[in-house]
């Protein structure tokens, strides 16, 4: 029987150790601006892609290697020409700063993003998942979606969806915290008592936990799903994307880039997207030329728990489960056709056609009984 997430204790002392690191950021928001430490959480990239490699003994491929160059690249850029002068915000301004144009544009697009994520998500789930959520029904029966065909795109963009989301929510924490922050700096010089009598403090609380929550639980379904390096490297990508958006759009950071800063920043965030982009394109499943492979090769395990299956079959493009389901006794895998539907398994096509040729030889002996009845008679 599989024990629940809290029953595991590895996974408490991770949920340990990923609370401890907003604690940090917190902190490092005191003293820099949020467009200058967003984009070093894609140091995670590099760190996870060592340890997933090392420990959970998932390959990285050349195609992976070559993300994480163009990323750490895009860190180092958008860091040299973020906007560097931190300014303290009291209650007042903040709340002004909400009704600002840019704050209502940075949320229009968190909302979007998140809406058309979660959409795919669950169309594409309610195909391969042979228990899908509820809500996969109804999307699927809105869109009138083919269920019983999945290309390759839908494939790439599912597996993707889970750390976008991840990373989208992350990125509206990182906003929520800097307010959070402002306040606390604010009050700590008027006292810890009229804090916590102030209203914007609990609404930045429970947004910070909502946030939290849901980034926690995309996470942790993207990682029963695919492989670490790939979901943890695109909610990092995503996470540092939202956030230093939402630094310029709401905190108007803006403000303090020159023409030649903001074009260099932008070259920034173009690399890092075209990381992404190379990132949410690889094969999670038939991943062969590992760079470690000639100096620390990967050990074959039997029944490999942290062994991802791959949910659509490769040459139907039809839901792995439905194959598998369609497969006879003997273990012998269907054919396809050139549309795609499943043929009828060798072993039952053979026993159709008995079936059907003692079925001709039985109507022919009630008619030579019959012919031989009328002759007596």
């Amino acid at each position: 029987r599989r024990r629940g997430l809290w029953c595991q204790p590895l996974w408490v002392l991770g949920l340990i150790f990923y609370a401890s690191s907003g604690g940090l950021l917190s902190t490092a928001l005191i003293y820099a601006t949020q467009s200058q430490l967003a984009p070093l959480m894609s140091v995670v990239i590099v760190s996870n892609a060592l340890l997933a490699r090392f420990l959970l003994g998932e390959p990285i491929g050349k195609r992976d290697s070559v993300a994480i160059i163009i990323i750490i690249g895009a860190v180092v850029v958008t860091t040299l020409f973020a906007p560097k002068a931190t300014k303290k915000y009291e209650s007042d301004e903040l709340i002004e700063l909400y009704k600002q144009p840019g704050f209502y544009g940075f949320i229009s697009l968190l909302v979007a993003l998140l809406f058309s994520f979660f959409v795919v998500n669950r169309v594409v789930l309610g195909k391969v998942d042979p228990k899908p959520p509820p809500s996969s029904a109804c999307l699927i029966k809105f869109w009138r979606a083919d269920i019983d065909y999945v290309p390759k795109y839908q494939e790439q963009i599912l597996a993707f969806s889970y750390g976008a989301q991840a990373g989208l929510w992350g990125g509206l924490s990182v906003t929520m915290m800097k307010s959070a922050i402002s306040i606390i700096i604010e009050y700590s010089n008027k006292g810890i008592k009229e804090m916590f009598i102030e209203p914007l403090t609990y609404g930045l609380l429970g947004v910070l936990i909502f946030c939290w929550v849901f980034q926690l639980y995309w996470i942790n379904t993207g990682l029963e799903r695919y492989p670490a390096v790939f979901i943890v490297s695109i909610e990092a990508v995503l996470n540092e994307l939202i956030a230093v958006t939402g630094g310029i759009l709401y905190f108007e950071e803006y403000s303090q880039f020159t023409l030649k800063s903001a074009l260099l920043f932008g070259f920034g965030l173009f690399l890092g997207v075209f990381g992404i982009i190379l990132f949410a394109t690889r094969d999670n499943y038939d991943l062969e030329d590992d760079v470690f492979k000639g100096c620390c090769p990967i050990k074959a395990i039997e029944n490999d728990p942290n062994k991802h299956e791959r949910p659509v079959d490769a040459i139907s493009r039809r839901p792995s489960w439905k194959v598998q389901a369609s497969t006879n006794r003997r273990g012998e895998m269907p054919q396809f056709g050139e549309d795609g539907n499943v043929l009828m398994p060798p072993a039952i096509i053979k026993a159709e056609s008995l079936r059907s040729d003692q079925g001709e030889g039985q109507e022919q002996q009630k008619d030579d009984q019959f012919e031989m009845t009328a002759m007596s008679l």
